[in-house]
């Protein structure tokens, strides 16, 4: 047959005419075979209406190409590669380049367009004049138009003809022909979602490539793959299936049905790749060779039961298209020795309804055969479908022959475990066939033991994996919300039931069977002292890369746990919404009423009674303790002598722990406040005032935080009575409360404030009264255009809305701006940066912020340069601004500036008593 083909590949290239005989009959007969010059056959017919977004293969690789626009008048089409056809980089080395000097231009319009397609097909691609626009945002020039035959869509045409940005998703990220933010890089469409990434890649980077062209619709080429259908309009005659070398690599994405002639001998992977249509597919000779992820988004994932029913199992690239039969499923479990592959696809095709039926299957196959080859399978099998078994059918399966080989305790444990009630909401614990054979004996020998911990397990194994997801793959890069999540009260009823203690040791039994599987229930369900161990073990972790799919789920877990310390972990990672709406309830009522709860009286005072000897904590403004006997005295430490061990351990522990964690607690708050500032979020007056009249530590907090209510500023004094600047009473309403902003307050009031702290000698948590106000009519665009900023002014400024990702791009809320690094340092941390093409929308408190942050940050660039031009921005900052910039001029030798500086600091704040913080250092 391989020899008849090849005469008829060398009749074909020689005799045109046999071609187009071949096209009409292919017309007529869905079975016709095509064989194209190279020897590969297109393999029956399917019709496609000849609208945008049909598709055709074209080139001697088979590739089908999608019509993105049609102009009927003109008789062209323009089209794309249905996917990217290779991997190439946009340019051979890292240097600015536009399209029209670009190594992938050259590469397209030159081996590609010789190589890869026919004589016929070549003369019907019709040569295109691009326009390669400049990109003003960036300031990014295009380069010269071009005349291409093969090109890349630009940003614009990417825009128009893909109006859903889902189409353009390919499963891996393609190149466009536009600029990025530089000439350094071009732009991206990314892999999932198919947004746009208009700041682009660097240029030589690796990406997929996805060529376009325009051709002629009146050609002799795209005239021999058209039809009409029996209603006279015009359709596509497409091959279903493209056969190379005996090897199906790829089939037209509307086909339904199959039937493989018997000259395939192999499906390549992603053959029928989002072939969504197909239904059946069947072959006329011998079952071909099946590669791994062949039928990648494709409803085909079921071949024939019959194909896993044999003794001999397929090979585990088959697992994926194992489908839900009872019978296959059994044969799985029963003989999967050693192919985990093959044993996940069984069991997760398990399912409640199904459990009975596959517990029959084994006990039919088990009985024909000479015994269950995987004991500890069948005793996982057992276990995990106990939920919704019948108590009979369990008992039979435990006396499956093979099963005696079990070890006896674990056969007494599946006894058991068969007469046990049936929970009310029955469901099959999959986790335990991932677990060792040694969790099946001795560590799990103790009552109730392993039939308990199974839920508890689960539920939290199952948490922990879709909170990374979440975290990791959905909310990092494309910002979807987080799924919503209701606590599991089985598995907290359930972990209530057990001894604290021993719920603990049997899950570090599973640390040493089964690497990090202990570490969801454990994180879930640790006391205080446990979790801040774990917590402990965490930061070590982070310092090694490996870990860091490690951490996400340990943290996910934690989010289960109902601690104060998960709840201050859960608000330090500004989780803690999350974490109290998987408990119906907000995350201000846990902040007040929980996290912030330290046992302290109104006075900011914990007594305790140790060995007939009192012990009183006092809170302190700089919110250390003080610890004092009954007489006053200060003591150093919980005194021990006298005092039962027991007590004395949980006194001690307490007040140790007080002492680590309240700084800690006061200032996550203040980041919060922060964020309030910059947001000018409200609380009612009752909240507000629930929060930080009553509780000491927030009260101490309030005292350096100036508030405002319809209008009207104060702060509270040491006895938490609120004042206005001028020291005048005032009551605090139900009227909304939030953060008072310089912004919105007149400069007579801010400058009182300012003095109410330099003569209070208050430091504040943050600079709020100190926060400079920028005239937002001179805010122009580009306002940074030409200045530098250092680059510790860019890193780690997420909580003031500066995110920097990389050497080109950062991400400011509310605004938006480019990055440009400025040539001339070799050692990252000294770099110097211009902001580009600076831009806002509307004037708000965080764009003000952002402002006065980027201002700070080049007039400091100036000041460490002794550049005596930073003198004309001195009256942008106020006094604790212009104290920094002292500093940094005394630290630089900047000896013209810092007399500038002096100079500055005495005319303009003769009257303000000195500081030189003005800030709390956490």
């Amino acid at each position: 047959r391989e020899k008849k083909l090849g005469e008829l590949a060398d009749a074909l290239a020689a005799d045109p005419a046999v071609t187009a005989r071949l096209s009409e009959g292919r017309k007529q007969d869905s079975t016709v075979e095509q064989v194209m010059p190279d020897g590969s056959i297109r393999y029956g017919v399917t019709e496609e209406k000849m609208v945008s977004g049909a598709c055709f293969p074209m080139g001697k690789s088979g590739d089908f190409w999608r019509i993105l626009e049609m102009d009927r008048d003109a008789g062209t089409a323009l089209v794309i590669a249905d996917e990217p056809v290779c991997e190439r980089a946009y340019h051979n080395k890292w240097e600015s380049i536009t399209w029209e000097k670009c190594d992938l231009r050259a590469w397209l319009n030159g081996e590609y367009y010789e190589d890869f397609f026919f004589d016929e097909e070549k003369a019907a691609i019709i040569v295109c004049e691009l326009e390669n626009k400049h990109k003003p945002r960036y300031g990014t020039t295009g380069g010269n138009n071009t005349k291409d035959n093969i090109f890349l869509l630009s940003i614009e045409e990417a825009e128009k003809f893909f109006k859903n940005s889902e189409d353009r998703a390919t499963g891996s990220w393609w190149w466009l022909r536009s600029p990025g933010l530089d000439n350094l890089h071009a732009a991206r469409v990314y892999d999932v979602g198919g947004y746009i990434h208009d700041h682009g890649y660097g240029v030589d980077v690796r990406g997929g490539v996805r060529p376009a062209f325009k051709i002629n619709l009146q050609s002799e080429f795209f005239q021999s793959i058209l039809s009409t259908d029996q209603n006279g309009e015009a359709v596509i005659c497409n091959p279903q299936l493209i056969v190379k070398a005996g090897e199906a690599i790829s089939a037209h994405r509307n086909v339904t049905e199959v039937s493989l002639p018997a000259y395939v001998k192999k499906i390549a992977a992603g053959a029928f790749r989002n072939c969504t249509k197909l239904t059946s597919l069947t072959w006329q000779g011998k079952r071909p060779a099946i590669k791994k992820d062949a039928f990648i988004n494709c409803p085909l994932l079921r071949l024939p039961a019959e194909l896993y029913c044999t003794e001999k199992l397929p090979h585990g690239n088959f697992a994926q298209y194992l489908p839900a039969d009872p019978a296959a499923i059994a044969n799985i479990l029963l003989k999967a020795t050693n192919d985990q592959e093959m044993l996940r696809a069984a069991v997760d095709r398990l399912s409640e309804e199904n459990a009975s039926a596959v517990a029959d299957e084994i006990l039919k196959q088990a009985e024909k055969g000479k015994g269950v080859k995987n004991p500890g399978v069948l005793a996982r099998f057992i276990l995990a479908v106990t939920p919704v078994a019948e108590r009979e059918k369990l008992e039979a399966l435990i006396k499956c022959p093979g099963a005696e080989k079990l070890p006896p305790q674990v056969i007494d444990l599946l006894k058991t475990e068969a007469k046990r009630e049936k929970p009310e909401k029955p469901v099959i614990v999959k986790k335990l066939f991932y677990t060792s054979d040694a969790l099946l004996t001795a560590e799990f020998d103790k009552r109730n033991a392993l039939p308990g911990l199974s839920p508890v397990l689960a539920a939290c194994a199952e948490y922990a994996a879709g909170y990374y997801r979440w975290v990791y793959v959905d909310a990092k890069e494309y910002k979807k919300a987080a799924p919503a999540y209701t606590k599991n009260t089985q598995a907290d009823a359930l972990a209530a039931s057990m001894d604290h203690a021993e719920l603990m040791e049997q899950l570090k039994c599973w640390q040493q069977a089964d690497g990090d599987w202990w570490l969801a229930p454990y994180a879930a369900f640790a006391d205080d002292e446990e979790l801040e161990a774990l917590l402990g073990e965490m930061k070590a972790w982070e310092k090694d890369k490996a870990l860091r799919e490690k951490i996400i789920r340990v943290r996910g877990s934690i989010l289960l746990n109902d601690t104060v310390t998960a709840m201050r972990y859960a608000d330090s990672l500004g989780l803690l919404e999350r974490y109290a709406a998987m408990r119906g309830t907000d995350a201000d009522t846990i902040r007040d009423e929980t996290i912030s709860d330290f046992g302290l009286d109104e006075n900011g005072k914990r007594r305790w009674s140790l060995a007939g000897r009192e012990l009183m904590a006092v809170l302190n403004p700089d919110l250390t303790l003080t610890l004092l006997d009954a007489d006053g005295k200060m003591l150093k430490s919980i005194p021990k002598k006298g005092a039962a061990p027991e007590e004395y351990e949980a006194v001690n522990r307490e007040f140790t722990a007080m002492k680590k964690t309240i700084k800690a607690t006061a200032k996550t708050r203040n980041d919060k406040i922060f964020a309030d500032f910059l947001s000018g979020r409200e609380r009612s007056g009752a909240e507000w005032k629930r929060a930080y009249l009553k509780n000491p530590l927030l009260r101490m907090l309030a005292r350096l935080i100036v508030w405002e209510q319809s209008g009207n500023t104060f702060i509270l004094d040491e006895a938490g009575l609120a004042h206005d600047a001028d020291g005048n009473a005032y009551t605090v309403t139900e009227e909304p409360v939030r953060v008072a902003h310089p912004m919105e307050m007149t400069a007579e009031t801010v400058e009182a404030w300012q003095k109410y702290f330099t003569e209070s000698g208050l430091k504040q948590p943050f600079e709020q009264v100190w926060e400079p106000v920028a005239n937002a009519s001179l805010v122009k665009p580009g306002r940074y255009d030409g200045c530098t900023i250092p680059l510790h002014m860019l890193m780690n400024k997420e909580k003031h809305g500066i995110v920097m990702e990389g050497q080109s791009r950062i991400t400011l809320i509310g605004c938006t701006a480019g990055l440009k690094l400025i040539e001339g340092h070799h050692d990252w941390y000294n770099n110097e940066f211009e902001i580009t093409n600076f831009r806002f929308e509307r004037y708000t408190r965080q764009v003000n912020h952002i402002v006065v942050h980027l201002d700070k940050g080049t007039v400091a660039g100036r000041v460490k340069k002794d550049d005596i031009t930073a003198a004309q921005w001195f009256d942008r900052f106020t006094l604790a601004q212009i104290t920094e910039f002292i500093r940094i001029a005394q630290e630089s030798n900047a000896v013209n500036v810092l007399a500038l500086l002096l100079e500055y600091k005495n005319n303009r704040f003769a009257d303000f008593d000195p500081m030189e913080e003005f800030t709390l250092e956490w």
